[in-house]
């Protein structure tokens, strides 16, 4: 604990989701943040209005790449902890507005 809140120290993967309201603070200047942490490998930003999820991975190079995914039945590789997400897994039970 930190100040009275909860820390992870290390992180190798962190997810976010997305709402309207915090949607540029994630994928910008909180990403170049995170891009600093030297042991995370995966960066998930998770829409919640639309099945879409957008995977940075940090390369061996330290370069990150990046993925976007809209297709239920694509998969996030999470190589850094060994696990495959279904997109509809993780959109399971969501209905989106149409």
């Amino acid at each position: 604990r930190i100040k009275g809140r909860d820390a992870l120290v290390n992180p190798v993967v962190v997810v976010e989701v997305l709402s309207p309201s915090t949607a540029k603070l994630d994928e910008g200047p909180k990403f170049v943040a995170y891009q600093a942490i030297p042991t995370l490998r995966d960066y998930l930003l998770v829409s919640q209005d639309e099945a879409r999820v957008t995977h940075h991975r940090r390369l061996e190079s330290g370069e990150w790449e990046h993925h976007d995914m809209t297709d239920l039945d694509a998969s996030v590789e999470l190589e850094s902890v060994g696990c495959a997400l279904k997109l509809r897994d993780i959109y399971d039970g969501v209905a989106f507005p149409t």
